[in-house]
């Protein structure tokens, strides 16, 4: 079974080391930390890459372990240039920052035109419509209702140009609510779904009371029956796509036929 990013694209991309988001259940920031490259308190100053090298003809995932911010913009743009210019397709995954998206819409959109169709993809992480929840798990992120402008502005660009030059999906993963349905019928013009559950946090041992009210319920939403749950609920629905983090779930609930 293809893991992780793999599942999404052959060859990552970053431009820096650390993130501003600070997450709280980031897999990056646990290896820089577990590697000695960075600390928990240096983790959100983002420190530039070096890439000499960039790859030809992949499926590149435009980042994988920071986000992308408007100050940096001129960079991100830089690169993607160099990226398309060898033959390479970009898949960018991003907690979207709707200032970020309207650029790299308008640039990309108004200088390759129907050139850059189907080379340019946007997978925009939303795993709540409740910012109270997102501001815990995500702390620098944006608010739900900006991530949600970031997916309008991009329906909205395709449909004055009358053609669908750009895509989006959503990637619920990590999964941060009960309801998700709640998000797809916000957002009901996604190409895919991803749904996934919160890894790489020990939600067994909160430091305060804040931390227990989030983490039980986070425990809720991991559990294997709420995603058995999950798949009876979205099992004919074909634009939901589930990551490897619960494919063991789904497996089981699909062998045992009694359950559907």
């Amino acid at each position: 079974m293809t893991k992780g990013t793999r599942e999404w694209a052959n060859f990552n991309f970053n431009l820096f080391s650390g993130c501003k988001n600070n997450c709280r259940y980031c897999y990056a920031k646990k290896m820089a930390i577990r590697f000695g490259r960075k600390n928990a308190e240096n983790w959100p100053k983002m420190q530039p890459l070096k890439n000499s090298k960039y790859p030809h003809n992949k499926l590149i995932m435009f980042s994988s372990s920071h986000d992308l911010f408007y100050e940096d913009i001129k960079l991100i743009e830089e690169s993607i240039e160099k990226l398309l210019a060898n033959d390479n397709k970009i898949l960018f995954v991003t907690k979207p920052r709707f200032k970020v998206i309207k650029y790299l819409l308008d640039f990309f959109g108004a200088y390759y035109g129907n050139k850059i169709k189907d080379k340019i993809e946007f997978r925009f992480t939303i795993g709540s419509s409740n910012n109270e929840v997102l501001s815990f798990w995500e702390p620098n992120a944006p608010s739900f209702e900006e991530r949600l402008k970031a997916t309008e502005i991009i329906n909205k660009f395709n449909e004055e140009i009358n053609e669908k030059i750009f895509s989006y999906s959503i990637s619920m993963e990590p999964l941060l609510t009960l309801h998700p349905e709640n998000i797809i019928n916000k957002i009901p013009n996604a190409k895919e779904y991803w749904l996934g559950k919160m890894n790489y946090v020990n939600l067994n041992n909160p430091k305060n009371e804040k931390e227990k009210i989030y983490f039980e319920r986070q425990k809720r939403i991991n559990s294997e029956s709420f995603w058995k749950k999950l798949y009876i609920q979205f099992k004919d629905f074909d634009k939901i796509k589930w990551k490897d983090s619960v494919i063991s779930y789904i497996n089981i609930i699909k062998k045992n036929k009694t359950l559907i």
